[in-house]
């Protein structure tokens, strides 16, 4: 009844509902006038209704045909009932269907729902991801054409899981519609890119995600919010941005836990980090310890997915091996278009010559000239290379036809080729690893089903990272001599088993974002060291000590590289640090730090495999 009467609020043909209502009012009071004045054999026929609803009464008071007279005047109402009854129904279920499919239906009781704001070509996917393990319902909240929204949404999730996605019509800037959709109640919301009609997606998000913390100000636990981030230029700048905690803080408690993503970022991570994809290969998937090898990273496309190919593998392409003239890692870009984007680029990234064991190499040719061709031919032969090439033109069969058509040195000496295939993963049967008659070392990338799986957006191994320094008041471990490693291994197990995820929360909610996201560019490069430690069981102390101080000092290296991505700059003469500035006095070599801070890097490589452990255990 609630739901009948906000339908004729609602409806845009109220007037109409409401005439049909006052015209039903009518008849009934008719039929009672009508049985009070009628008669049959000289008895009224309120009489008989009387005599039918009193089954005390003597029959014989009104005669035999009392039930006649009952069956006429229910038959009476029924007849001039049936039209009006028939007529509200067929147009309140026509108004019901229509407001549903024009997403003006609101669902005032929902709870424990998946919330996304924003329709775009991610969408369907994160719909996906949170309903195909659950029976919750989901809400999508969009400007756009709702009749169109819904046939896509049906289109790519199959009827059965498309019934669970309710879908509002709405601009979520507006606080009044960000309050309807029942945030206090929400599992997760993802803030998404409406479209590209909208010039500034990233300073739109920001407006909707402060009216989001005004409207669940009220919550226990703070809502997860992802919020996606697809420009590259927007996401470096928010990576370097310090968020108030305060921004995030209503009530005295900070009631959101955000959670920023790019596609083409985590597309990167994916591959090569900590929270890689089980079927991709490292960069270095020949272990670079003891060897005169490196890495070579080819990206043909400096595209989105290129330019996230290469920041991720500037910070994590650091290893122990590292000397200046032989083993440094390589990242050679091929784009045509390179002159109109290098002063933008530049400008953004003024500092990238500090990275000292990482060279960059920008060609403005094609992947295919005579020139590129020449190079990968010679690349590929070298047996000091560890070879990838990654082709990410966003065409999926350009891509492929570059992918497939590559030097054949680049397929004889079994070098990896990545090709892109965003929208379509049909192409991968035809080069499927593994394969030892077509291609054995091409994969395809970038697909939205796997790029899109926020399980892998885990800030938990962050968290955790986060929490060793909180807890620890900053102050490095030393870790300089065997037992005292034994030592300090055994009191951060201490700290883990006494704290519980509820506890390392608390610290992330008001850690720094900037600190957030060194955090999880430290958590990326902890797979390497979980890895070496792995590959070395049981050393000496003297040996344990010697290969500590290999990952020391390229964890700094990658603490730097990473430092200058997010903008940071070598303090010069008198300079101090300044964070505000993006000033950093140990943006030097690993050999003129002073113990207490090569102490850091020590700890990092040593608590690594700690961390991971507690992760799982989470």
């Amino acid at each position: 009844m609630k739901k009948f009467f906000r339908y004729v609020s609602q409806s845009s043909k109220g007037t109409w509902t409401m005439a049909l209502i006052a015209f039903g009012v009518i008849m009934v009071l008719g039929c009672v006038f009508y049985a009070l004045t009628a008669q049959i054999h000289g008895v009224s026929l309120w009489s008989y209704l009387y005599a039918a609803l009193n089954l005390n009464s003597p029959k014989d008071e009104v005669g035999s045909d009392w039930v006649l007279g009952l069956h006429f005047l229910l038959g009476l109402l029924a007849t001039l009932m049936l039209p009006f009854v028939t007529a509200v129904l067929t147009e309140w279920h026509r108004e019901k269907v229509s407001l549903i499919r024009e997403g003006k239906d609101i669902h005032e009781d929902m709870k424990d729902h998946y919330v996304l704001i924003g329709y775009n070509l991610y969408t369907t996917q994160v719909l996906r991801h949170c309903l195909r393990d659950s029976q919750h319902q989901a809400i999508v909240m969009t400007s756009q054409d709702p009749y169109m929204v819904r046939e896509r949404i049906n289109n790519g999730l199959g009827a059965q899981m498309a019934k669970r996605v309710i879908l509002y019509a709405g601009d979520a800037i507006e606080q009044e519609k960000t309050a309807l959709l029942n945030l206090c109640n929400a599992l997760q919301v993802y803030l998404l890119d409406e479209s590209d009609e909208h010039e500034s997606q990233y300073t739109r998000n920001l407006s909707v995600l402060s009216n989001i913390v005004d409207v669940v100000s009220a919550r226990l636990q703070p809502l997860e919010v992802y919020m996606q981030v697809n420009n590259a230029q927007a996401y470096s700048l928010m990576q370097r941005i310090d968020i108030p905690t305060d921004f995030f803080r209503r009530e005295g408690k900070i009631v959101v836990d955000l959670r920023p993503f790019n596609f083409y970022e985590n597309w990167s991570r994916l591959l090569w980090s900590y929270h890689k994809l089980p079927q991709y290969d490292v960069l270095d998937y020949e272990p670079l310890e003891e060897t005169d090898k490196h890495v070579h990273l080819v990206i043909a496309g400096f595209n989105s997915m290129g330019r996230a190919l290469m920041l991720e593998a500037l910070r994590l392409c650091h290893y122990p091996n590292y000397e200046a003239q032989t083993t440094k890692t390589q990242i050679t870009v091929f784009e045509p278009q390179w002159q109109a984007m290098k002063d933008s680029f530049n400008a953004q990234y003024p500092y990238l010559d500090q990275i000292e064991d990482v060279a960059i190499d920008f060609r403005e040719t094609d992947i295919n000239s005579p020139a590129a061709r020449e190079a990968l031919s010679e690349w590929a032969q070298d047996k000091k290379t560890v070879l990838t090439i990654a082709i990410c033109d966003k065409e999926a069969d350009t891509a492929m036809t570059k992918g497939l058509n590559l030097p054949e040195a680049v397929y004889r000496n079994e070098a990896r080729v990545l090709v892109r295939q965003e929208l379509e993963s049909v192409n991968a049967d035809m080069v499927e690893y593994g394969n030892r008659r077509v291609y054995p070392h091409v994969q395809i990338f970038g697909m939205l089903q796997d790029g899109l799986d926020i399980k892998h957006l885990d800030d938990r191994l962050a968290m955790c990272i986060g929490g060793i320094y909180t807890f620890y008041s900053g102050s490095p471990i030393n870790l300089c001599g065997a037992e005292q490693l034994l030592a300090c291994q055994q009191k951060i197990r201490n700290t883990l088993a006494e704290k519980s995820e509820a506890d390392w929360l608390e610290g992330w909610l008001n850690t720094m974002q900037t600190d957030k996201w060194a955090n999880r560019f430290q958590s990326d490069v902890f797979k390497n060291y979980t890895d070496f430690w792995q590959r070395h069981p049981g050393l000496t102390p003297e040996e344990y000590a010697k290969c500590q101080e290999l990952l020391a000092e390229a964890e700094h290296r990658r603490w730097m590289a990473e430092r200058t991505v997010c903008g940071f700059r070598q303090a010069t003469g008198n300079e101090k640090k300044d964070k505000a500035m993006r000033i950093h006095t140990d943006i030097v070599p690993y050999d003129e730090l002073d113990e207490k801070t090569k102490n850091y890097d020590r700890n990092v490589v040593n608590t690594a495999p700690l961390l991971v452990k507690e992760l799982q255990r989470m």
